[in-house]
């Protein structure tokens, strides 16, 4: 559920989400997505500003699996990116992801 006004005119607070987060996805700047940092106390629903991908050290590790990615959110209706919304890390890591909106 959207429970912020920082993805207006895309979602209003109180819109239900769809989810989706398989494995194999890679994300892509202008996805919408669900995430969660620890210690937080709610997911945020935010858009992808920016992606970095991190190649694995060794290669049977991550087999049929996309690279893993750092990624850079922000709110359509906010002014900056999430920066400061992240508590001391830099970038969101897929571990942080909840899912990508569908819809």
């Amino acid at each position: 559920m959207a429970g912020s006004g920082s993805m207006e005119p895309a979602f209003y607070r109180g819109d239900l989400l769809f989810l989706t987060n398989p494995a194999s996805q890679r994300y892509q700047t202008g996805d919408i997505t669900v995430y969660k940092i620890p210690g937080a106390d709610i997911p945020i629903v935010h858009r992808i500003l920016e992606t970095h991908d991190l190649k694995a050290k060794r290669k049977h590790i991550n087999a049929g699996l996309p690279p893993n990615q750092l990624l850079l959110t922000k709110g359509d209706n906010n002014n900056v990116d999430d920066i400061e919304l992240y508590r001391g890390i830099n970038w969101l890591e897929r571990k942080h992801i909840v899912g990508k909106v569908r819809g």
